[in-house]
């Protein structure tokens, strides 16, 4: 008998008699174990199996495990160059490593870690899928006090923003497709 259950059962007699309770504990300590491993390891397997086919084809990630080696560099220098309460704005795939690598906040992290996760969302793809929409872009830049804007292959495939194409945005980093820009401070007023 399972250590523990047999005197639990001895002390709650309306259980004892239940047809299957009693022949389910009197299982040998590895028959339990064995069942539980029959219930639970094929779903266990499905998930490792979705989990690593999905490493194998980058496109089709669901979730982003990987960034290049721009992008990793770029947000060790905004660990260095921004302060620790400041906002980044970057898209979500992005927002997952910024508070991992800097001690910096962005508009929209985590969908758990983020109030208003949805507004601020849709906010952020809006400012990266619209190559012009500048009143709404620098109002957002202002409301939220963001200095800095990430722009990489992440935010690229957002859309049709072009990030040189507005004056009030200035690029300070540079590397691979990674670069980040700082806000004039004019907008931030």
């Amino acid at each position: 008998v399972v250590p523990g259950v047999g005197s639990w059962l001895e002390e709650h007699p309306q259980w004892r008699n239940m047809v299957g309770v009693r022949q389910l504990v009197s299982l040998p300590r590895w028959g339990l174990v064995g069942l539980l491993c029959v219930v639970t390891l094929p779903g266990t397997a499905a998930v490792y199996k979705t989990f690593f086919d999905n490493l194998k084809v980058p496109s089709n990630h669901l979730f982003t495990y990987y960034i290049g080696q721009g992008l990793h560099d770029g947000l060790v220098w905004l660990d260095e160059k921004a302060e620790t309460s400041e906002i980044i704005l970057c898209s979500e795939p992005v927002g997952q490593f910024v508070p991992r690598l800097t001690e910096c906040k962005v508009m929209a992290g985590h969908i758990m870690l983020t109030t208003q996760y949805e507004d601020k969302l849709s906010q952020v793809n809006r400012f990266y899928r619209n190559a012009g929409d500048d009143a709404f872009k620098k109002e957002l830049l202002r409301r939220y006090k963001i200095r800095y804007v990430v722009f990489s292959e992440f935010e690229d495939r957002l859309g049709a923003m072009d990030p040189n194409g507005h004056d009030w945005i200035e690029p300070v980093y540079t590397k691979g497709n990674t670069t980040i820009y700082e806000v004039d401070g004019a907008v931030l007023e």
